[in-house]
């Protein structure tokens, strides 16, 4: 089993896994994915705060705990859950102090890990509110909740508007309660529901919403905690920040993508972007989701779901959160957990029990032991961290169960059958050689490759099959 450690760097005092619903406290999140709930993964959560104590005014350099590489070295993830909004020469619980944002070492460390180590970043923060010691700032002079530790984060601070609309100003939020009405129905048992804007032409969303309901059937994910005030993201246009660093002016970036919207219910209405992801996997660098709001984390944006008798909602929210953190895993250990996976069922009896079967059986015996012990997150990050790199940086081949419908390419099942078929007779050429018979030709070729190629081929003839059936029938109506 392989363990993912995941940071929660926050400034709040009041986020903390103790303390009260009411006092924003964050117990549910870390509780939910420290669960252990699969074979192959298990995730160890700390919440860290910036501000070591909050009994020393002015808080001495000691008292600050700063991202250093040292710090960073120890954690797979990052989730930044700031409240302060910028330096301010007096401490105070409220503002803060003159070490509220990241310094240039700081910032300089997370782009090493980003890059390098493949650290995964989940930035949130929320509405923009009055500048310290202001009252009454004008709305474009506001800044938002979260600023001071997240607007300098590389790449992933520029996901999110720091200053400015939305505010707190009914007329400037951006409001996913669906009552219209503020406090206290963000915690209520009534979710927001979210618009997929990432989808493909079946209408599967991003992976980050593949559930399952209590019976074990996929289902997608499309409820969410509502705000009365959320945050805005915004999808930048990569500049030299962005990999390929040394690409040549002009050259075409991978881009963050709006995945998910909310209703805003203010009366500037319309649809907000809820949730931005920028996968780094095929430019070598770490994944980041943008979040509008820290209030989708909080016990408080919960306490309806836990305390309803209908459970639902709260577990297809905490699916989410286990989604999230298995998508931010660093793309070694995500490719660590798929071999781990494919060894454990390469060798299950019900799949050996298959060999010679046709693909799809196998991959559908071995989908179904997996199903049960893993989440569709994690048999579709399995698939593709098998694939060759050639064909697993070009995101848009995804080879999606046969339960989301027919596709132009080879279905999941198919893929990983055919894979399981390699490997199987792989394993059997070793016994073979070992017993003093010549290889076979093909022996150099992985059994991930190979069987990709068998199911592409099988695929193709499958389908000019369907398309001469089509012509035969076309020709009887001339």
């Amino acid at each position: 089993m392989t363990t993912i450690k995941i940071l929660i760097y926050t400034d709040k005092k009041e986020i903390s896994r103790v303390g009260t619903v009411l006092d924003w406290k964050l117990s549910i999140l870390p509780n939910t994915l420290e669960a252990v709930e699969s074979p192959f993964v298990n995730f160890k959560v700390d919440v860290i705060n910036r501000n070591r104590t909050f009994n020393v005014v002015p808080p001495n350099e000691q008292d600050v705990i700063r991202l250093t590489t040292e710090l960073l070295q120890e954690f797979d993830e990052v989730w930044f859950m700031g409240t302060y909004q910028q330096n301010v020469d007096t401490f105070s619980e409220g503002f803060g102090g003159p070490k509220n944002e990241l310094n240039e070492d700081e910032v300089n460390a997370l782009a090493s890990w980003m890059n390098n180590e493949f650290g995964g970043v989940l930035i949130t923060g929320d509405h923009a509110t009055d500048r310290p010691g202001q009252v009454n700032d004008p709305k474009d002079e506001q800044l938002a909740l979260g600023r001071a530790l997240g607007q300098k984060v590389p790449r992933a601070g520029q996901l999110r508007i720091w200053k400015g609309p939305p505010t707190l100003a009914p007329a400037d939020a951006f409001n996913t309660l669906s009552t219209g009405v503020v406090d206290p129905t963000q915690d209520d048992p009534i979710p927001q529901r979210l618009l997929f804007d990432h989808v493909d032409a079946r209408g599967v969303p991003h992976e980050l919403f593949w559930g399952k309901d209590q019976k074990g059937k996929q289902q997608f994910i499309n409820v969410f905690p509502d705000h009365a005030h959320e945050g805005g993201l915004i999808i930048p246009e990569p500049d030299n920040t962005w990999p390929p660093f040394d690409a040549p002016p002009g050259t075409v970036k991978p881009k963050a993508v709006s995945i998910a919207s909310g209703i805003n219910f203010a009366p500037n209405g319309g649809r907000n972007s809820v949730l931005v992801t920028y996968d780094g996997d095929s430019v070598g660098v770490g994944r980041i989701v943008a979040d509008s709001s820290f209030h989708h984390y909080l016990d408080v944006n919960l306490e309806g779901f836990n305390q309803s008798e209908d459970k639902s909602i709260l577990r297809s929210i905490t699916q989410f959160y286990r989604n999230l953190a298995f998508y931010l895993i660093p793309l070694s250990k995500r490719q660590q957990i798929a071999k781990e996976m494919f060894a454990r069922i390469v060798t299950h009896p019900a799949v050996l029990e298959e060999r010679g079967n046709r693909a799809e059986a196998i991959g559908n015996m071995a989908q179904n032991y997996l199903s049960r012990v893993a989440s569709p997150i994690e048999l579709n990050e399995m698939v593709h961290m098998l694939l060759p790199p050639v064909v697993r940086a070009d995101t848009d081949n995804a080879f999606l169960p046969v339960a989301f419908g027919d596709s132009s390419l080879p279905s999941q099942e198919m893929v990983l059958g055919s894979m399981i078929a390699r490997e199987l007779q792989s394993m059997a050429r070793v016994e073979r050689v070992e017993a003093g018979v010549a290889p076979d030709a093909d022996e150099g070729i992985d059994s991930f490759t190979a069987g990709l190629q068998d199911a592409l081929q099988s695929h193709t003839d499958r389908m000019k099959e369907f398309a001469a059936n089509n012509e035969k029938v076309l020709a009887l109506l001339e």
